[in-house]
């Protein structure tokens, strides 16, 4: 009779045991679901916003180039120094910012002065990060709870040329620049930094550009041949859009003293852009 009540209690307590554990068993399996959804959701919501970090500053990178490379073709290269420039109503830079112990003289008498690649990269990062820092909506990443650190650009040049390197290609020219920009929150961060974007600004673009200008400051425009015989304003300019232009994409400049007697202080030109021609002298 014991023996049978021992036997009736172990039964219940297994019973018991069995429901407990089943409990247990459902319990933590929905916590764990609650966990790793919240989880899962909180790393979707870091990656789509990593993602964001990282393809704004790489889109940047690039309309900044091509914008200091056009303002490098329409004003050859020599812009007024810092203060930094206003944003204007496109939100483009008007001119760029550079170092004054970095301004190269204007041109000579003879207009014979074509900036280096090396002197048109220094340019090139110069423009991209002092104006970088605009580029991300920070306030729209602290709206969501991330602290966001990235460099500040107070003026010191140097940085930029420790952050910056380019390198030209035929039409092209690489821009790879090291911008770490942390983004934390909670106890998940991340560090993006070191860019490589590949610009191509085409012929028809900086001609586009370079043509604007020559309108506004020449009075002679027929068939698109601009006469430019009373300033070498532009000249440098001209050159330098067609220097780093290769010639399979059909360009081709000449520039020749009009006579070795005039001391260099006549120069005739041509320059031809798929079927565009831009001819004169100037003193």
């Amino acid at each position: 009779m014991q023996k049978r009540g021992q036997a009736t209690l172990f039964i219940v307590a297994g019973v018991f045991l069995m429901i407990v554990f089943g409990l247990l068993t459902i319990v933590s399996s929905d916590v764990r679901e609650l966990l790793l959804g919240w989880s899962k959701e909180r790393y979707v919501t870091y990656d789509y916003n990593e993602g964001l970090v990282r393809n704004t500053i790489a889109s940047c990178i690039s309309d900044l180039s091509a914008a200091a490379i056009l303002q490098l073709a329409v004003h050859g290269g020599y812009l007024s120094v810092s203060p930094l420039p206003d944003l204007g109503e496109s939100g483009a830079p008007s001119s760029l910012p550079y170092p004054p112990d970095a301004v190269p003289v204007l041109l000579d008498t003879s207009g014979f002065y074509t900036l280096s690649e090396q002197e048109m990269g220094s340019r090139i990062c110069n423009y991209v990060y002092a104006y970088l820092g605009g580029c991300l909506d920070v306030a729209s990443l602290e709206d969501e709870g991330f602290a966001v650190s990235q460099p500040v650009f107070d003026g010191d040049w140097s940085l930029v040329g420790r952050s910056c390197q380019t390198s030209f290609r035929g039409n092209s020219v690489v821009v790879k620049v090291d911008y770490p920009v942390l983004l934390s929150k909670d106890n998940y961060a991340f560090n993006t930094s070191n860019y490589a974007v590949d610009v191509r600004l085409g012929f028809k673009g900086v001609f586009e550009a370079s043509k604007t200008v020559l309108r506004d400051v020449f009075r002679d425009s027929v068939n698109n041949s601009y006469d430019l015989s009373d300033s070498c304003a532009s000249l440098g300019g001209l050159r330098l859009a067609l220097a780093w232009l290769s010639d399979d994409e059909g360009v081709v400049s000449i520039v020749d003293p009009a006579s070795a007697d005039a001391g260099y202080d006549t120069l005739a030109f041509r320059f031809g852009i798929n079927g565009y021609n831009l001819t004169g002298s100037c003193n």
